[in-house]
């Protein structure tokens, strides 16, 4: 993504979006493209502040969820032959990206984490009263 667009489009993020073990998460890949760099380099940028990142902020999706989604999403077809396993981000990981050193646009980032916010409460159901 090119520095010079900062608005990110909903519609790209909703469809990033994906319900795993009872959870809204991001993927590594997507969000990496989100920001315009290598899901590589945000990986590395994880791993750097691991402490950051308790597995209820990021965790690794399971050979059997990585399968379930490369087989129910098209957009997902190249993680099959991927033996890596992909990192799932949380809303609370998604923000904590945030404080990362990364070389990220900062009005990208902070347009990024208040669109997840506000998609996450739309998308949360509402409570049986």
């Amino acid at each position: 993504m090119n520095v010079k667009s900062a608005v990110i489009p909903v519609e790209m993020i909703e469809k990033a979006i994906f319900f795993i073990r009872n959870q809204r998460v991001m993927l590594d890949t997507d969000l990496a493209a989100l920001y315009g760099v290598q899901t590589k380099v945000l990986n590395q940028a994880v791993k750097r502040n691991e402490r950051r990142f308790p597995s209820d902020f990021v965790f690794f999706l399971t050979k059997e969820e990585k399968d379930e989604l490369v087989t129910n999403c098209d957009r997902l077809k190249r993680m099959r032959h991927s033996s890596a396993l992909p990192r799932a981000f949380t809303e609370q990981g998604v923000a904590m990206l945030q404080t990362c050193q990364l070389h990220f646009f900062l009005a990208q980032r902070l347009i990024f984490a208040a669109y997840f916010r506000q998609l996450a409460c739309l998308i949360r159901p509402n409570p049986v009263t």
